[in-house]
C-alpha cells in the first residue's frame, strides 16, 4: 500500500489501523533500530553512516537530546530509546525530507515524548519535514498531528485534516484520551466545558464552573 499519497508534505500525519507489512514506502526514511554494528562505539557508527562530519554529528546529538558522552558508548550498551534517537540523528544529518516511525511512543517515557513532540513540530514547521507516525495507539498524538488517516479496509479510509479527538469518527478507532473522557462527562452532567486538550486550561475552566 502506497501511503505517501495520503500524507501532506511538511506536515505531521498519523496513520492508524494498518498492518506494517502492507506498506510500500522508501526504507531510507523509516526511523527504526538497526541490528548492525552492535560492538562498535556510537561515534564510529555515526561516522560510518554519515561520514566524518564531527560538527554535524555533535549538533545532531543536541537536536535529539543526547549528550556528547554517548559517542564513547558501544551500540550494544544503549537503551532502546537511545538507539532510536541515534537512528533519528542519522536521518537528520542526512537531511532526508521525510521521517516515518512505527509505534514511536513505546520506546519513551512521558518526558521524552514531550520533548519529541516539540521536536516534530519544529521539524515540520521550520524545516518543512514530512513526518509520518504509524501508531496503534494515537492518544499521545492528539495535540500534535496535522492529519489523521484511518484505514477501515483495503479501499475504504477516513482522512481528517486538523483533527480533533472529540470527533466521533476518530473515537471509534482509538482509546479515548482521559482529558476528553472528563470533558464529555462534565458536559453530560450540565457543565459547559469547551473541547480542551490542555489539562491546565481544563482545570481553570472547572474552577470557573464550580
Amino acid at each position: 500500500m502506497e501511503i505517501d499519497k495520503y500524507v501532506r508534505i511538511g506536515c505531521i500525519t498519523a496513520i492508524n489501523n494498518i498492518k506494517k507489512n502492507t506498506i510500500d514506502f522508501d526504507n531510507e526514511y523509516i526511523v527504526k533500530i538497526q541490528d548492525d554494528y552492535k560492538n562498535v562505539t556510537v561515534k564510529k557508527y555515526l561516522i560510518t553512516k554519515c561520514g566524518d562530519l564531527e560538527e554535524r554529528i555533535v549538533n545532531g546529538l543536541k537536536l535529539v537530546n543526547l549528550a556528547e558522552t554517548i559517542l564513547n558508548k558501544k551500540i550494544s550498551n544503549l537503551s532502546s530509546s537511545e538507539l532510536l534517537k541515534i537512528e533519528l540523528d542519522i536521518l537528520l544529518i542526512k537531511n532526508v525530507p521525510c521521517l516515518m516511525f512505527y509505534n514511536f511512543d513505546k520506546y519513551f517515557m512521558e518526558k521524552d515524548l514531550a520533548f519529541f513532540k516539540k521536536l516534530f513540530k519544529k521539524l515540520s514547521t521550520k524545516y518543512h519535514k514530512t513526518i509520518i507516525l504509524i501508531n496503534s495507539d494515537l492518544t499521545f498524538l492528539f495535540d500534535l498531528i496535522d492529519r489523521i488517516v484511518i484505514f477501515e479496509g483495503k479501499r475504504k479510509n477516513i482522512i481528517i485534516d486538523n483533527p480533533s479527538f472529540y470527533d466521533e469518527r476518530i473515537l471509534k478507532f482509538v482509546e479515548v484520551p482521559k482529558i476528553i473522557e472528563l470533558v464529555n462527562y462534565l458536559n453530560q452532567n450540565g457543565k459547559k466545558i469547551k473541547e480542551y486538550t490542555d489539562i491546565k486550561e481544563l482545570i481553570k475552566a472547572i474552577y470557573r464552573e464550580v
